[in-house]
């Protein structure tokens, strides 16, 4: 089997099983570093790929217990959720655009509105908070969240921050479960370039 290993956003491989755990033992991986390989939903940490069986590490619905056949185990919720390269580079764009949008949002509920700015200060909070439901959309969307609970929160005074700082933290998880180092400012753009290039 071909395994990928991806750190600080960077992919490297194909490597077998013992050299995995010969670089991990060397100190060049940790167990918090991803894997990837044929077959996989996604990429997954190394705890997970060494401690899974190949049924759950593909992606494959295990055999269930009789006593918890309902339940779904820790090691399944764990599991990142794989996106293609063009919905990650799409979910850090979008991510981008919202948290500076929502930073102006607040700088505007903060700060004293010039004069001479007045007279289309109505018109222009319309628009921003039209593109503040419309990204918040196609994030929720890519995310697979429930887009309608972001437009029902972002109607309501004070809740809209909360969902608008949900939906960028979640965006931050999901870019960093696929191998995309974020900062406050949003995703490591030379990392999203390198994995478009290396799939």
């Amino acid at each position: 089997m071909n395994i990928y290993l991806i750190k600080n956003g960077q992919n490297a491989g194909p490597y077998s099983e013992p050299e995995v755990r010969s670089r991990v033992q060397a100190g060049s991986y940790t167990l918090d570093d991803l894997a990837w390989f044929d077959g996989c939903t996604g990429p997954i940490p190394l705890t997970q790929f060494f401690a899974k069986p190949p049924t759950v590490a593909l992606g494959l619905p295990p055999t269930p217990a009789p006593s918890s056949a309902s339940a779904p185990t820790l090691a399944q919720a764990a599991t990142p959720e794989f996106h293609p390269v063009e919905e990650l580079t799409q979910i850090a764009d979008i991510q981008r655009k919202l948290l500076f949008l929502g930073l102006g949002w607040i700088a505007y509920c903060f700060v004293p509105v010039p004069e001479f700015f007045k007279s289309i200060e109505g018109p222009l909070a319309l628009v921003a908070f039209g593109y503040w439901i419309r990204f918040g959309w196609r994030l929720a969307r890519l995310l697979h969240e429930k887009p309608w609970v972001w437009v029902v929160f972002s109607l309501i005074p004070l809740l809209n921050f909360y969902a608008w700082g949900r939906i960028i933290w979640t965006a931050t998880k999901t870019l960093r479960a696929n191998g995309i180092p974020c900062g406050f400012w949003g995703a490591d753009q030379a990392a999203l370039s390198r994995l478009g290039k290396s799939v």
